[in-house]
């Protein structure tokens, strides 16, 4: 860091709260040709490509480099975004979704290990598409699930806790759901014995109904 300053001289001295963690994620693939596509996760270019954008002649001159790439012009074409970086900066913040409001409401235990939905909102835009089926055999509170049913995905959600997977049906209701709706909805999941069908579009109907079990596009196995 600039003039000598370090993490623990700021945290110490100038009683600034730092937080340095990060975590591993890896992506793996049966095939060497994984379908992989970054054009899906593109991030906003940074003010100086933009200023290259508008005038790539005043601030780029197309040359090989001393590394032996060949920067051609092509270089200044704007692609409507720039590759993300290996480093993905995601707060995890779910103080508060409707998730944990809900569980608090009904007094009902939360999943103590929840990552935020843009973790795997992310791998699922860049290694998959639209109408594909996104699988997790250990679903927690179904972040995943989530994160595939708002980028149109079909998924698979599979929980050893009951409790937990039940609970997870609080990320797909309604703003306006009443906390007895939300709460019959966990009972019936709770209670239920086989596979459940969810529908985000469907859930916010009045009473809970043998529809929501019968006639949905996303799944639990419970």
């Amino acid at each position: 860091m600039a003039n000598g300053t370090t993490p623990s001289r700021l945290a110490t001295s100038q009683l600034i709260l730092l937080f340095l963690d990060r975590s591993t994620v890896w992506w793996l693939s049966k095939s060497d040709y994984p379908k992989a596509d970054v054009r899906r996760v593109l991030v906003p270019y940074s003010d100086r490509m933009k200023k290259l954008h508008r005038n790539p002649e005043k601030y780029y001159s197309p040359k090989v480099r001393p590394s032996g790439h060949d920067i051609s012009t092509e270089f200044a074409t704007d692609n409507g975004g720039a590759i993300p970086s290996n480093l993905l900066q995601i707060p995890n913040t779910e103080s508060v979704s409707q998730y944990l409001r809900l569980c608090s409401a009904l007094q009902i235990e939360a999943h103590p290990a929840r990552f935020p939905v843009k973790l795997p909102t992310f791998f699922i835009k860049f290694l998959t598409e639209p109408g594909d089926l996104v699988l997790d055999i250990f679903a927690g509170s179904n972040t995943t699930g989530l994160a595939a049913e708002t980028t149109q995905r079909r998924w698979l959600a599979f929980e050893k806790e009951r409790q937990y997977l039940a609970a997870s049906i609080f990320r797909f209701l309604d703003k306006d759901v009443s906390e007895k709706q939300a709460k019959g909805l966990y009972m019936r999941l709770l209670d239920f014995h086989g596979s459940t069908h969810i529908e985000q579009t469907i859930i916010a109907a009045e009473e809970p109904s043998e529809e929501i079990l019968d006639t949905q596009l996303s799944l639990f196995e419970l």
